[in-house]
């Protein structure tokens, strides 16, 4: 018997129709969400004096012949200043240009971001991580100060490291999943190109690579042999970059001193006089730990109890009214906005991300506990080793904010990882576990999306405030910004000081202030640019001394800055003593910019010195 012909009626247009949405929405929604955060803080991202002058100034001067380490002293590796140079001379020197190559860069970890969180917490919980890349990170302001997001970073280090980060999570993923050392090898080529950037990011993407192998190797019980092969496959590739920048480094200088100047943060990493200044005892929280510790207990149990409430109301009141369940969601996320409303200004908002650290170590630990019990199921298994190895990179970008984990600050780029990993969590993983205790997952993820919406409205309001401030524009065309009322002196300097100027004069910025070398175009006759406790730390007064005695600026700008964060208060008054001694022996008024300099915290002005006569190189 023939068989009867389909039915070809049957209409089959309509699951396609409905199938695109659950595709399309989180990605046209990040888009959204990039496209609304570009418009309103448009302008607002650098600083006027504080390190990103810096950012500017090095490839420009790269751009110029100038080569780094050997004319222009610098503390990181080579990979971000060489990577900006080529976006300059594809696209001319401008603060405008960074600003379109780091939109497309941070378009990139966006797209990565969501990628990776998808593997482990599905499609929904992924797009809430990577929105929270995208509105509280990649543009946010939360201090006076700026450069602390992704379009105007005071290091590009930490945005180009994140990047290459997520890429090798993302290697590391595909060879957990295929087992082909191919993917183990691009990765540590990847590893490599993240050691010619920051310490801390390298050691925390060298300890993801690390528990990628191990886990792996005892997930499928690999022998003794084929994980020295693993190992291999890893380290030997991620020799390539740094070798390839000390050959190309050593085309400027001995081959010895290219080595050491590759290696950047990494020479500094033991220094105890750097890593023990009150500016980094802060930044871990390590200055007073009880009172560190107290706090992250006050943001944890704040937290827990108001997820253990919502698990129980998702739980008692579903059971006992099944078919109001909808409605208790509402409630639910009424309930909780109103009372986050009228708490308002008495939760501490910033020490909410406090606990990161302890969700980063309870994920992993469950993360650990799942990996286990799918032990035997290949595509499981990688899922679930991909979720530790996630959350132990993000724990380890943790480390230099132990316990004074932040969004502010650095937390723009050492949280951000945790922040997205523990919000996909709480409105995925998490969810999906308790509805197996008999947890209604629709009222819980309502009462948890309305506290994240408050609380991101808090952060957006914190933005909105430090953004009032900046009603300055400095600089014109493509060099544009807005500044606070810094830029109001700034303007005064840039506008007046090239009458005092002959074409062939040079000038320095101290403390800092490269951003005043770069709007004038400028150079700085010395390979220092900045001159902060810190940086004479590392490269010694002695030698910074003997630098501008060698190539003496013909103008010297002095900017203030209040330096108490590093337990120096003014410069030339509380360091840098003999710097200034040179300085006022050989330089002598030209200029004065708003309030004299280091004299009280909040006076800010510029002065104008000009070198002696008597003075030579």
């Amino acid at each position: 018997m023939l068989n009867p012909a389909p039915d070809t009626t049957t209409p089959l247009a309509a699951p396609a129709k409905a199938s695109w949405f659950p595709r399309l929405a989180p990605p046209l929604l990040l888009l959204a969400a990039a496209g609304a955060m570009t418009k309103w803080t448009w302008g607002t991202w650098p600083d006027v004096i504080v390190d990103f002058g810096r950012e500017l100034y090095v490839p420009w001067q790269l751009v110029q012949g100038k080569v780094l380490y050997r004319d222009i002293a610098y503390f990181n590796g080579p990979l971000s200043p060489y990577l900006n140079t080529l976006w300059f001379r594809l696209a001319g020197p401008s603060l405008l240009t960074l600003v379109l190559f780091n939109l497309a860069i941070v378009a990139g970890i966006a797209a990565m971001l969501q990628r990776l969180l998808r593997r482990f917490e599905g499609r929904a919980a992924a797009t809430v991580g990577t929105l929270s890349f995208l509105l509280l990170f990649a543009f946010s302001r939360y201090e006076w100060i700026g450069n602390s997001n992704y379009i105007c970073p005071y290091s590009h280090e930490t945005t180009h490291g994140i990047l290459l980060c997520l890429a090798l999570l993302l290697l590391l993923d595909r060879f957990l999943r295929a087992g082909a050392r191919a993917w183990l090898a691009a990765g540590g080529l990847t590893l490599g190109l993240l050691f010619l950037t920051k310490v801390e990011i390298c050691v925390a993407a060298g300890s993801a690579a690390f528990f990628a192998v191990v886990l792996h190797a005892w997930a499928t019980r690999r022998s003794p042999c084929r994980i020295a092969l693993d190992a291999l496959a890893l380290l030997a590739p991620a020799v390539l970059p740094l070798l390839a920048a000390v050959g190309l480094l050593s085309l400027a200088m001995p081959a010895h001193d290219a080595l050491l100047n590759t290696l950047g943060s990494w020479r500094y990493s033991f220094n105890t006089r750097l890593s023990t200044l009150l500016y980094f005892k802060i930044g871990t929280g390590l200055l007073d730990p009880a009172h560190s510790l107290a706090r992250l207990a006050i943001a944890s149990a704040g937290i827990l109890a108001l997820l253990g409430l919502l698990g129980w109301a998702a739980h008692n009141l579903t059971r006992r009214h099944p078919e109001a369940t909808p409605s208790i969601a509402l409630a639910a996320f009424a309930l909780v906005a109103a009372g986050l409303f009228a708490a308002w200004k008495v939760i501490p908002w910033l020490d909410l991300a406090r606990p990161l650290p302890l969700a980063m170590l309870l994920l992993v630990a469950l993360g650990v506990r799942r990996l286990m019990a799918v032990r035997d199921d290949p595509a499981a298994r990688a899922k679930a080793t991909t979720a530790v190895v996630a959350t132990v990179f993000a724990f380890m970008m943790l480390l230099k904010m132990i316990l004074f984990a932040r969004v502010s600050n650095y937390g723009y780029f050492l949280a951000m990882p945790a922040a997205a990993i523990a919000l996909a969590a709480l409105v995925g993983r998490l969810p999906t576990a308790l509805a197996r205790r008999a947890v209604n997952p629709l009222v819980f993820r309502a009462g948890v999306a309305a506290a994240l919406l408050v609380t991101l409205a808090w952060h957006l309001s914190l933005v909105n405030y430090h953004f009032a401030r900046l009603t300055v524009r400095v600089g014109e065309g493509p060099d544009a910004f807005r500044a606070d009322a810094r830029g109001e002196t700034v303007n005064t300097v840039v506008r007046n000081l090239p009458s005092l100027l002959r074409p062939q004069d040079t000038l320095a910025v101290l403390p800092e202030g490269a951003m005043v070398n770069f709007l004038l175009r400028r150079p700085n006759p010395t390979p220092y640019i900045i001159f902060m406790p810190s940086d004479l730390l590392m490269f010694g007064e002695g030698h910074v001394i003997s630098g501008l005695a060698s190539h003496p600026p013909d103008y010297i700008l002095l900017a203030h800055k209040y330096t108490a964060e590093y337990g120096y208060n003014f410069f030339g008054r509380d360091y840098a003593i003999s710097l200034m001694d040179w300085i006022q022996a050989n330089y002598e008024f030209a200029a004065l910019s708003g309030q004299e300099p280091f004299r009280e915290r909040d006076k800010f002005g510029i002065l104008v010195v000009r070198r002696n006569a008597k003075v030579r190189p």
